[in-house]
């Protein structure tokens, strides 16, 4: 099968790019204790974080008030309070994976337009990456914003491919949770897995992604020819 028509990747940000569980629980715990409940162990976020802030929030609370949250007001204060400490260090502790900040540089050297989509709040987003991954030129940052809801809604996906000028044949996909693979089977673009990201690759499998990325250049070892073709 030829991949040169693929001109454009798309890549998740936590657990696809960067390492950012740390940070993620210092904040959320953080807003957890400012209300004396319980801190979570920062691996316990594996299994808590990618559908957005306030699913991350909900799901980091005792089980007996996860239902009642939303309703009773503590949600909203809780996601607040998360993201005024976030904002205030949001990268102290998150690093590139390994192999990450290489792999994006080869891509871009092959003609390859490269994009984040996110499910972080906007701003967010836009300052971690532009913090840790300051040598790549992505031609899109993209969180969730008034007009871009979280994944895997799709219209996030779809404003990148307009700012690429790119069909969804022409993009590829790769995330790290079945969110991801969810988010560009919906926009019709080829899903990747990761698997050294915070979902377990049967999630991944389960939710259609067609190949497993085992390490980073792994994206360039599958398309050896990846847009060398520079047309």
């Amino acid at each position: 099968m030829s991949h040169r028509h693929y001109k454009t990747v798309i890549f998740d940000l936590d657990g696809t790019l960067l390492y950012t569980l740390p940070d993620i629980a210092r904040a959320v715990n953080h807003a957890l204790q400012t209300k004396g409940l319980p801190p979570q162990p920062v691996e316990a976020y594996r299994q808590k974080v990618g559908w957005g802030l306030d699913e991350t929030v909900r799901l980091a609370l005792p089980e007996e008030l996860q239902p009642s949250a939303a309703g009773s007001g503590l949600l909203r204060e809780l996601v607040d309070e998360l993201i005024s400490e976030y904002r205030r260090a949001p990268y102290e502790l998150t690093t590139p994976y390994d192999g990450v900040p290489e792999m994006l540089s080869e891509l871009r050297q092959r003609g390859a337009a490269v994009a984040v989509l996110s499910n972080k709040e906007h701003e967010l987003t836009r300052t971690i990456v532009r913090e840790l991954l300051p040598q790549t030129d992505f031609f899109a940052v993209q969180g969730v914003s008034g007009t871009v809801p979280p994944k895997p809604d799709p219209t996030g996906v779809r404003q990148l491919l307009e700012a690429a000028e790119a069909s969804p044949s022409e993009v590829l996909y790769v995330g790290d949770s079945g969110v991801d693979m969810q988010t560009a089977l919906a926009a019709e673009l080829r899903p990747l897995g990761v698997s050294w990201g915070y979902r377990p690759v049967e999630e991944l499998r389960a939710n259609g992604a067609e190949a497993i990325l085992n390490r980073p250049a792994d994206l360039l070892d599958m398309f050896p020819d990846l847009l060398l073709d520079r047309m």
